[in-house]
Parts: structure tokens; sequence; C-alpha cells
């Protein structure tokens, strides 16, 4: 099937066609007009010939993961929010100091200050949800664990019990599971 031509093409077909029938015999023009569109060889021979197609573009390779400019899926963040939520419950819901209230150590402030540092970063982290955040969850998880343990030593609480055994596993849960999810969020899938 021939496709349809356009105005410069026709124009041009036309004016091959006066030229030929002007300079060919009678059997020749009968030919001519049945392919208006066809040049002769010599006009063939001297029009430009068209720019061969580029070959097509190799396709893309696979894209690689990077630590740092891959995003975690809103269904990672949403769970490791609500396990924050209930660790906030366990640690709101902990019993009053048992002894006076005494200045507590430096390294416990210090220790306490790595933990809201952690935790806003994992905050700021989830909602631009990037891979760091789960990260900074286990840094702060981590640093809740061992508050947690220091607490009986700086005479918090003086006694161990069912409140410290929560937030204990709660902690080092929410630790572990950061890690193990920051670890498989940097394989490729």
């Amino acid at each position: 099937m021939v496709p349809p031509l356009d105005d410069a093409t026709r124009t041009e077909a036309r004016l091959l066609l006066r030229e030929a029938t002007a300079t060919t015999s009678l059997p020749q023009r009968s030919a001519a007009r049945q392919v208006p569109w066809a040049a002769s060889a010599s006009d063939q021979a001297s029009a430009p010939h068209p720019a061969p197609m580029a070959p097509p573009l190799p396709p893309l390779p696979p894209r690689r993961r990077t630590a740092v400019a891959d995003g975690i899926n809103g269904r990672l963040v949403a769970v490791f929010s609500v396990a924050w939520v209930l660790g906030f419950v366990v640690q709101a819901v902990q019993p009053l100091p048992d002894g006076p209230h005494v200045a507590p150590p430096a390294w416990a402030v210090f220790l306490n200050s790595v933990y809201l540092l952690a935790l806003l970063a994992t905050i700021v982290g989830f909602a631009v949800r990037q891979r760091w955040a789960l990260l900074a969850s286990a840094l702060a998880a981590s640093t809740w664990a061992a508050g947690v343990v220091a607490c009986p030593l700086v005479n918090h609480h003086e006694t161990v019990g069912v409140a410290w055994g929560v937030a204990l596993a709660t902690s080092i849960g929410i630790a572990a599971a950061s890690a193990v999810a920051f670890a498989r969020a940097g394989r490729p899938s």
C-alpha cells in the first residue's frame, strides 16, 4: 500500500510529470501518468538521499539500589510508626521513680540526648520515607534499651519489675527489627 502524499510531494510529482511528458514518447507518457509520484532514474540519481535511521538505543541496565537515594515503602513506615507509638505508651506507663529527685549522671544525660536526637531523625526520616530512618530508629531504640538497663544503676528505679522487662523487650525488639529492615531495604529487589 502506498502512503498518502503531502502537498509538497504532489507538487514535485506534477513538475516531474510535466518534464517527463515534454521529453518522452507516447508509451512512456502513459506509464508516467499511471504513477505520477515516481521519479525518473535521472531524478533519483540527483536527489539527495535521506539520512539513514539511527540504530535503536540499547535497553537501560537494571536500576541499582543505593543506600542513600532509595526510599522505603509506606507500609514499612506505618509498621514502625505503630511500633514507636507502642514504645511511647510503654514509656509513659512506667512507675514513678523510687529515689529522691537527684541529678542524673552526665553519661545518662548524654545517653538521653543521643536517644532524643536519634528519635527526631527517625521521625524526619520516616516523614520523607528514607532508608536511613531505619538506621536512626535502630540507634534510638538501642539507646532506649541502654537507658532501661541503666535505670536501676542510677537509682531511678531500684526494683526491676514487669514494666522494666516490657520496656527492655520493646526497645530491643524495635532495635532488632529496625536493623533487619535496614539491611533488607538495601538489597535489590
